[in-house]
């Protein structure tokens, strides 16, 4: 590993002036975690740059979490899955303007796709500490997959109506409302240490 000098051992004429900036800042940081009882608002890489530490230290222990291997993954497939499902978002209000020209229509889509998350994600919260929550993630990712290709069958047929974009949105929204507060949960359940829930929350 190349190991870098402090920027005042590099011949920069501000190096001085950096590392004295450095050290009131440190000293003014810890002076005011002191006064809050400790609590920080800064990460690991904050933290450990006014420490004197190497940044990359910061940043993995910012990431500590993917160490176990189930949750890597667990971040990994929800990461590409949601790309997905915004994408998939995007594509229905272009969709449905481009069929109608219409602003209320949009507003209609937008609201069908949203108003599942206000009635049916309370009582999906309730259920998803009853039910097996890896089998309802897995119902939920291979229902919202039967609805995208049900909405690319249509839009790639020509035949797709802005009454299919309806139904098609209030679907995903009401898959999403129990998909969400399911895939939350089963968070607790990916880690491996307990002391990473946090940064895996």
């Amino acid at each position: 590993q190349r190991s870098f000098a402090p920027v005042s051992e590099q011949g920069s004429p501000f190096g001085d002036i950096i590392e004295t900036l450095t050290k009131r800042a440190r000293k003014s940081f810890l002076q005011w975690t002191r006064a809050f009882g400790g609590v920080s608002c800064y990460s690991g890489a904050s933290m450990s740059v006014l420490n004197g530490q190497r940044p990359l230290a910061g940043i993995a222990h910012s990431l500590r979490a993917l160490r176990g291997r189930n949750y890597a993954l667990f971040f990994g497939g929800q990461s590409l899955s949601l790309v997905g499902t915004w994408m998939q978002h995007a594509a229905l209000y272009w969709l449905v303007y481009k069929l109608t020209d219409s602003k209320v229509m949009l507003g209609w889509v937008a609201f069908v796709g949203q108003i599942p998350s206000l009635l049916v994600a309370p009582l999906a919260g309730v259920l998803s500490d009853r039910w097996n929550r890896h089998r309802v993630l897995l119902a939920t990712q291979a229902l919202a997959m039967v609805q995208a290709g049900a909405l690319a069958a249509l839009a790639l047929s020509g035949t797709i109506q802005v009454q299919h974009v309806l139904v098609l949105a209030a679907t995903l929204g009401l898959i999403m409302s129990v998909d969400i507060p399911n895939r939350q949960a089963f968070v607790s359940q990916m880690v491996d240490r307990r002391e990473d829930l946090p940064n895996a929350i």
